[in-house]
């Protein structure tokens, strides 16, 4: 059993504390998976935009068979989109084209997070004043250190006089410092379009995070249909949009957890 870092912005952390939170989705990288034959992540294939050389075009023409004859029946010479593996009803990897141009082979992509694994969550916290201008690798784990976390009306739950610094992001935050665990049970991969209403009602989306985005109830009437995938869809932007705005074919990593 495994404990792995997750970050968790402010809101999602008050869902978490609320118990309107089970899951979570990462957009698949390098970082957050392996690739199962230990190749180069960036051989991978991942939009069908690469074709098979005419070299393997003339041997898969002459009778080749398996998956990767179905591969190209199906889609011609053109790499196929990736597919999961549903072998384990808990955990599901992804096939994905690799060195598809020069070999037509198809890799397995796993998830680092595993079922039974540890998540503890990194949020956006704060030590005391009297430590602003020291890092918090220089801070250690001291018991006289008091730890604000910005998910909390922190002004009701500490000490009038001590004097809290500032916010330090959640990146930073050292693991003696983590007060929220959860233990995974499910690990499947999926693409963002084809989440379900239900699935973002178990990300924790609801009224408080469409009130947070300024979403009033007439923009995302609950009689429209998909009311908490939009909300979802929003709030996706709200914390990726520069770097990963929202795209339905986009591949993720669905987390799901338990309280422990």
């Amino acid at each position: 059993m495994s404990d792995r870092p997750i970050l968790m912005s402010t809101m999602m952390v008050k869902q978490l504390l609320n118990k309107n939170k089970t899951h979570t989705r990462r957009f698949i990288t390098k970082n957050n998976s392996t690739i199962g034959e230990g190749g180069d992540w960036g051989k991978l294939c991942w939009d069908g935009s690469e074709v098979l050389n005419e070299r393997l075009q003339e041997c898969f023409d002459h009778g080749q068979k398996g998956s990767m004859a179905e591969a190209i029946k199906n889609n011609g010479y053109h790499a196929p989109s990736p597919w999961v593996d549903n072998s384990y009803p808990d955990y599901k990897y992804l096939h994905v084209p690799y060195e598809w141009k020069e070999h037509g082979t198809i890799f397995r992509v796993y998830p680092k997070i595993e079922p039974k694994n540890i998540l503890w969550v990194k949020e956006t916290h704060a030590f005391e004043e009297r430590l602003d201008n020291c890092k918090t690798r220089d801070i250690g784990e001291a018991a006289d250190v008091q730890t604000w976390y910005k998910a909390e009306h922190w002004a009701d739950c500490y000490p009038l006089f001590l004097k809290r610094g500032k916010w330090r992001p959640s990146i930073f935050m050292p693991r003696w410092a983590c007060r929220i665990q959860r233990e995974v049970v499910s690990v499947k991969s999926q693409q963002l379009g084809n989440m379900t209403d239900e699935e973002a009602m178990d990300e924790g989306m609801d009224e408080t995070i469409a009130s947070f985005l300024g979403i009033s109830m007439g923009d995302y009437s609950k009689d429209c249909g998909n009311y908490y995938l939009k909300i979802y869809k929003a709030y996706w932007n709200y914390l990726n949009g520069k770097t990963h705005p929202w795209d339905d074919k986009t591949w993720v990593w669905d987390y799901g957890f338990r309280e422990l």
